[in-house]
């Protein structure tokens, strides 16, 4: 039931065009970006087998093979104390391993990058410093980064648990009590990274990306496509995201995704954990949440359909807006007043 990660760019013309057209335009604008992009900028080996990932740089360079001479197995020790388990992940960029410390009797998530080219290096290190410069209990810690057989090792705190993704294959749609539970500290640790200065928007928040621990606490993992948001900037410099939980702006086109672009898919992780409907298959521009959808609360239905409006100004403007509301979703939506009832509005 994973989503594949995807880039194609479109843009349109006006901001309140009927949402039919937007549709027709948006499916020929995919089709068109993807068939002339596809031999040119495509890195087939950047597309993960269990369709987690599928990346659309904008930078034309052909990541090299892994180099068979260092191909990590279960047994093998790295860097003289860290005892790879077994595979445990595989991101956009690295493979990752449980390991355990030999010398401290610690297990440690140990990340190998699969290619050796200078890029892929650069995006491991610079997940790796932002990882590092970042201080909240929901977040993993990281221990040290090395180079070994021109690849990239990143070792970091291992959480045991299981992601939120795996919990809704396994046991389906979510109680509504849980699944507030879960975005409260979803927005926690997102609203702290938009917090920062300047402002670190995550860009890939989505159930598969959160990991319960037994205690009942959410862990984030995997920052590899985050970015920092730049003042004055146009766009984002590579267009990123998951399909189905990204945000319109995240497919080039209406300028650089911000904090709302966070807000947009944590509205669509609240559908898919209190439902546990693929959301791949849902448009939630064309197709809003209703009030009386089973499972949905009338409140809730109000708050995700708030999150995913496609212009970003109509969204929540922060995590904390979003918390007030889901404190009080039993309250919303709210009355409308006389004259917007008279106006059907």
């Amino acid at each position: 039931m994973h989503c594949a990660l995807y880039h194609a760019n479109f843009a349109f013309h006006h901001e309140h065009i009927a949402m039919h057209r937007i549709c027709r335009y948006y499916v020929s604008i995919i089709k068109e970006t993807v068939n002339k992009r596809a031999m040119n900028t495509l890195d087939a080996r950047q597309i993960s087998k269990s369709g987690t990932v599928i990346h659309f740089p904008i930078r034309t360079e052909v990541s090299k093979e892994i180099n068979p001479v260092f191909n990590v197995k279960s047994g093998m020790i790295l860097n003289d104390k860290y005892e790879i388990v077994e595979q445990i992940g595989r991101g956009g960029t690295f493979d990752v391993f449980l390991a355990n410390d030999t010398r401290l009797n610690l297990k440690w998530a140990v990340k190998v990058t699969r290619s050796d080219s200078p890029a892929s290096v650069q995006a491991a290190r610079r997940e790796a410093q932002m990882l590092k410069e970042l201080d909240h209990p929901l977040i993993p810690k990281l221990a040290e980064v090395y180079t070994v057989e021109d690849k990239t090792v990143v070792v970091q705190e291992y959480i045991h648990g299981m992601t939120l993704e795996r919990i809704v294959e396994n046991y389906g749609a979510q109680s509504v009590e849980k699944v507030i539970d879960w975005t409260r500290q979803i927005c926690s640790i997102i609203g702290y990274l938009h917090s920062l200065e300047p402002a670190h928007i995550y860009r890939d928040v989505k159930p598969a990306n959160f990991i319960l621990e037994p205690s009942g606490r959410l862990r984030i993992i995997d920052f590899g496509i985050m970015r920092i948001y730049k003042d004055g900037q146009t766009g984002d410099t590579c267009c990123l995201g998951t399909k189905g939980y990204a945000a319109p702006e995240q497919f080039g086109g209406r300028g650089q995704t911000d904090p709302r672009t966070d807000i947009y898919a944590i509205g669509i992780t609240m559908y898919r954990l209190l439902t546990g409907q693929n959301v791949c298959e849902r448009s939630f521009l064309l197709n809003p949440i209703e009030k009386n959808e089973p499972g949905i609360p009338s409140g809730l239905a109000y708050i995700i359909n708030k999150c995913t409006q496609f212009n970003p100004r109509e969204r929540y403007n922060s995590c904390d807006e979003l918390i007030d509301d889901l404190n009080r979703y039993n309250q919303l939506p709210p009355r409308k007043s006389f004259l917007s009832r008279l106006l059907n509005r």
